[in-house]
């Protein structure tokens, strides 16, 4: 049944229609109601019906046969045969169908905006509409991807005159896949017309139109035409124009990523992008770039033309080996060339935007092989020497290596090696890296560090120096300084070689700094501390408890305070430049842009109205956060940064 109002309308009664369009809206695929109309209501008389009734059930034969229903009688209650509708107001009529159906594989949305087609052409409508801008270009493309498919005719001017002025809007749109997608899926039942926008397109093809190119031969590949599609692809590939050739190229690629090609085929096909990147055309070649990736995806023999291609380190060539390595991150385990693939991504430099997310998301992914530690480690050190900076910040490594940083977090022997090799690193980038792994993990959370046990064992007194005057420079929180104090105790031969060295450090470096913490961290272990280590943290414990209280002895010098009209403004000062620092990091935060702020000037609470009903109130709190701080970065500034200083920059052997 066509259902057109013109002459279907008799056909489907209008309490059909309104039951059908009340189950549309309640956004189900339900194809039955219980209403007591349906008892006045006999089965259709159609040959297949639309429907039948059993009592007060209505049953809908399909869910097509349901939107066929729904969609006239959208069509008899909003619009008016005597009077012309426009464009504007059909597709948002149609889209406000949409908007409550959206991913069903038939469409009421589609089906009544059909029903529209003599009085406005669907496609010079969206193409109008897009072009001055009257509505926004996915408001209209959504309604053309639901309406392309029960289109009587579709004419190929108007579909490349649709496509053409929706491009400059949607180029870079991952969104306007669901275009093309749908244009293929029509021109699979349509092969004329498939080949009728081929050779229409094959003289006059454009930047806009490439993609109608590949929907046009893929819809015939999979309509069982891919012999003389590969005919055509492969000609053109070779002989076309620079713009036919690349979406000859780039339909390779699709076919062989999608098909089951057989050997000879595919081969054939591999063999057309080879030489398509020796084309004199330097646009060619980059979609030949693209389409070997894409073809590598199901043909592993592509892989050694990927990484021959990474190897030029090309900023485009590298993103398109993170992008395969990305979308095929199963297989690129089992890779014999897997080293060199990471070696190339090591050259991925920072400000290539999303690429280095990608990177950072497949090398979090390898984590779960332990096989592949070393190499990993590898690529993380060689990134960081390529690219880090002794400069680099938290946020920037935050940005970067989070997923990574995650994983290795899950790996606590993983991360014990990490921190120690690259604390005592001679090079600078390793050694900032670490430090600010170690401050992204103190804010995640994750604040018992330890040391390598291996590492120690193998390590001599002076090493051992080393490392500790290390950890003073680039640790900077009292739980992670701690917690790695606290590792060095299970090294070998920690009584002779590691236990005065963590005397020292929680009677002086850290225990003067962080009193309280050390002293409360002393206590704790030594519940459970054997007959060896308890001496040391009584000692430890009676030395820092005296210092203390001599501290807490000396009498407060009033002079030091400063005026009160000083301190007030630099409380004020701090308290402007906190409101900043959370300005700005609202301004990043996705779910901060997903809720409305309300401020509020008074009051102690806040409720809700919802349905006309008002809701409990909830009172207001507070929250707060402290962040110990050492002392002497308080009482001497310049010493504690001059000693920083001199510990960052030491070498093993300094006395």
């Amino acid at each position: 049944m066509s259902c057109r109002p013109e002459d279907g309308s008799g056909l489907v009664l209008d309490s059909v229609g309104r039951l059908a369009l009340e189950l549309h809206h309640q956004r189900s695929e339900n194809l039955t109601v219980e209403d007591d109309s349906a008892l006045y209501i006999e089965d259709d008389a159609q040959e297949p019906p639309l429907w039948t009734v059993q009592g007060n059930r209505l049953l809908f034969s399909s869910l097509s046969a349901r939107n066929q229903c729904a969609a006239l009688q959208f069509y008899r209650e909003n619009i008016d045969p005597s009077t012309p509708v426009s464009g504007a107001h059909a597709f948002d009529l149609s889209h406000e169908l949409w908007r409550h159906e959206i991913g069903r594989t038939d469409s009421a949305a589609g089906r009544f905006i059909v029903l529209l087609d003599e009085q406005i052409k669907v496609l010079e409508a969206a193409a109008q509409l897009i072009g001055s801008g009257e509505r926004e270009v996915f408001w209209v493309l959504h309604v053309v991807e639901v309406a392309l498919k029960y289109l009587p005719t579709i004419k190929v001017e108007e579909l490349c005159a649709l496509v053409t002025v929706q491009h400059p809007r949607t180029e870079g749109d991952l969104a306007r896949g669901m275009l093309f997608n749908a244009i293929e899926n029509v021109l699979l039942d349509r092969p004329e017309l498939a080949w009728q926008l081929y050779w229409h397109l094959s003289s006059t093809i454009t930047k806009a139109t490439f993609d109608l190119v590949t929907s046009a031969m893929l819809a015939l590949a999979r309509h069982g035409e891919l012999g003389s599609v590969l005919d055509r692809v492969t000609t053109d590939a070779e002989f076309g124009s620079e713009m036919l050739a690349q979406a000859a190229l780039w339909t390779i690629g699709r076919l062989l990523n999608s098909h089951d090609l057989s050997t000879d085929t595919a081969a054939k096909c591999i063999g057309v992008l080879r030489k398509g990147m020796q084309h004199i055309s330097a646009d060619v070649k980059r979609v030949a770039m693209h389409a070997i990736e894409l073809g590598a995806r199901r043909h592993p023999e592509l892989g050694d033309d990927l990484l021959d291609i990474g190897k030029t380190l090309d900023r485009e060539a590298l993103a398109v080996v993170v992008q395969h390595l990305f979308m095929n991150n199963e297989a690129v385990l089992r890779y014999d060339r897997l080293p060199e693939f990471l070696d190339v991504i090591t050259h991925v430099p920072p400000d290539l935007g999303r690429c280095l997310d990608d990177v950072d998301w497949v090398i979090s992914r390898l984590w779960h092989d332990d096989g592949k530690t070393d190499l990993l480690l590898g690529f993380l050190r060689t990134w960081f020497l390529r690219h880090g900076s002794p400069k680099i910040r938290e946020d920037e490594l935050v940005e970067r290596f989070d997923q990574t940083i995650a994983a290795i977090g899950e790996r606590p022997q993983v991360l014990q090696r990490l921190i120690t090799e690259w604390l005592v690193s001679e090079e600078p980038q390793l050694t900032s890296a670490c430090c600010d792994l170690i401050s992204f993990l103190w804010v995640r959370g994750i604040r018992d560090l330890s040391f390598s046990r291996e590492m120690l064992d193998e390590m001599d007194q002076p090493a051992i120096i080393h490392l500790v005057r290390r950890m003073l420079g680039f640790v900077y929180s009292v739980e992670p300084l701690l917690s790695l104090s606290f590792s060095l105790l299970e090294s070998r031969d920690a009584p002779a070689r590691t236990y005065p060295i963590v005397l020292t450090l929680l009677t002086k470096d850290v225990g003067r700094n962080y009193v309280a913490d050390t002293l409360q961290a002393i206590e704790h272990r030594m519940q459970g501390a054997s007959d060896s280590l308890h001496p040391l943290f009584e000692s430890a414990h009676k030395e820092l408890t005296a210092y203390q209280k001599a501290l807490d002895d000396l009498p407060v010098l009033q002079e030091l305070q400063g005026p009160i009209q000083l301190r007030r403004a630099i409380a004020l000062r701090k308290a402007a430049d906190m409101r900043k620092s959370m300005d700005s990091a609202n301004e990043k935060s996705v779910f901060i842009k997903l809720v409305k702020k309300v401020p509020i000037k008074a009051g102690v609470g806040w409720f809700s109205v919802r349905d006309g009903k008002v809701g409990e109130t909830s009172r207001f709190g507070s929250f707060s956060h402290s962040v110990t701080l050492p002392t002497r970065a308080v009482g001497d500034p310049v010493g504690y940064a001059i000693d920083g200083l001199l510990y960052r920059l030491s070498k093993r052997g300094d006395e």
